[in-house]
């Protein structure tokens, strides 16, 4: 059997799928950037609903960073009831419970009044795989800038859950540790309570 007549045509069709997957693997993947990015934020959202619940039954004091040999996201596990919530699926996959792709932040440990909730950064993306007690109290200086790094899992920039409840993703440069003022124009999320 000659197969010459069907050369042309499958060389024409593999170069035409070549390049549909050239051209149409950027939108999947970017969709399914976004998909994770939004699956990360409800993830935040139930671990900040697990937090107004914790401070809810502690008289409104935020949750220490670690007692004894359990961490913030032990003492949330009550609220929260599940260890997945704990995993951003931007993250490495972890087998093992007591791990957090998500850091709390250490200024609020023990604290019972937040200055400005609507800005002040309670959970965001950390680490991989990290301890329950995982805490920050700023973003790590290599983070910035680096695509790589935790901060900037969701497309340069990363989710983060504020006391009043809210989640948004922020790109880095707007996280600061300065304590905003109420005449500040210029929007940043902060670590800072004092």
């Amino acid at each position: 059997m000659d197969f010459r007549p069907f050369i042309k045509p499958a060389i024409g069709i593999s170069v035409f799928l070549g390049l549909g997957y050239l051209i149409l693997n950027p939108v999947f993947m970017h969709a399914k950037v976004g998909a994770q990015r939004q699956m990360c934020q409800s993830n935040l959202k139930q671990i900040a609903r697990a937090y107004a619940q914790y401070m809810q039954d502690s008289s409104g004091i935020s949750p220490p960073i670690s007692r004894g040999d359990k961490g913030w996201a032990d003492m949330l596990q009550p609220y929260a009831k599940s260890w997945k919530l704990f995993q951003c699926p931007a993250g490495a996959k972890s087998s093992t419970s007591r791990r957090s792709d998500y850091f709390y932040n250490a200024r609020l440990a023990g604290v019972h009044k937040v200055p400005f909730p609507n800005q002040t950064i309670v959970f965001g993306d950390g680490y991989d795989n990290s301890g329950a007690n995982s805490h920050l109290m700023e973003l790590p200086l290599e983070w910035k800038g680096d695509e790589n790094k935790a901060e900037n899992r969701h497309w340069f920039g990363g989710n983060y859950a504020f006391a009043d409840g809210h989640v948004k993703w922020i790109p880095s440069e707007r996280v600061s540790t300065l304590l905003p003022t109420k005449n500040e124009s210029n929007w940043k999320a902060t670590f800072a309570v004092r």
